[in-house]
């Protein structure tokens, strides 16, 4: 990990790292969906590791192991992937905790069955749909750790790629193939439902998964393809 770290010192990828966590777990608590910042961090994170794996070509230069730069890369992304999903979960469920309508802001919170919520006057009432469980809190973790774990494969090959024609049209492409599919997907399955008086999309309950899935599949056969064709001098 530390070949694809340099040449910045090793708390200064990590701070940032904990920046993103931050950011895409505190800022739903302020302003805006969950769905939004999310993504969000997700960007971000694909960001950091587009502009690390951008050094390639000066390490390839001075005889670097690609085999050991991507590895590092590798590392880098999981532990990245694990701190951010566990940070991005746990805000998520916090917000489920404090108002269960807080499931329709989130498309990457896993919810099944009806929970229970006492209103603002003492009412009891059942919200359908914003239930949870362990098994719906790992799935949720699950998903988001997916998640970030492309964002960060995806943004290695966007470093890699560089300036080379072939390996950026391959990331184009599968880019616009994820977004068509995960948005045919939603739009076929997304209705409307009137909370608190203002109409809200709504996704039930596979779709959100299945669409993620469908994305994030296709980013990463893409990024695959270009981290298998990068140039470089040794292996």
């Amino acid at each position: 990990m530390k070949l694809f770290l340099s040449p910045h010192k090793f708390l200064v990828p990590v701070a940032l790292v904990a920046l993103i966590a931050l950011a895409g777990a505190g800022g739903r608590f302020v302003a805006g969906s969950g769905t939004g910042w999310t993504i969000l961090a997700g960007a971000m994170f694909l960001a950091l590791n587009a502009s690390l794996a951008a050094n390639w070509p000066a390490l390839d230069q001075l005889g670097a192991s690609y085999g050991r730069f991507v590895r590092g890369g590798a590392a880098f992304t999981l532990l990245g992937a694990a701190a951010l999903s566990a940070a991005v979960s746990a805000a998520a469920h916090a917000k489920l905790a404090a108002n269960p309508w807080y499931s329709r802001f989130d498309l990457f919170l896993v919810t099944r069955g009806p929970a229970d919520f006492v209103d603002t006057n003492g009412e009891p009432y059942v919200v359908e749909g914003a239930g949870h469980s362990p098994a719906t809190v790992l799935l949720t973790l699950a998903l988001t750790f997916a998640l970030f774990a492309v964002a960060g494969l995806t943004g290695i090959a966007t470093g890699l790629a560089g300036k080379n024609r072939a390996s950026a049209t391959i990331l184009v492409g599968s880019a616009c193939l994820a977004g068509l599919g995960a948005g045919v997907l939603l739009a076929a399955t997304t209705t409307t439902e009137s909370t608190t008086g203002d109409p809200v999309a709504y996704a039930p309950a596979y779709s959100t998964p299945g669409a993620a899935l469908f994305a994030l599949a296709a980013l990463a056969l893409g990024s695959a393809w270009v981290l298998a064709r990068t140039p470089r001098s040794t292996r």
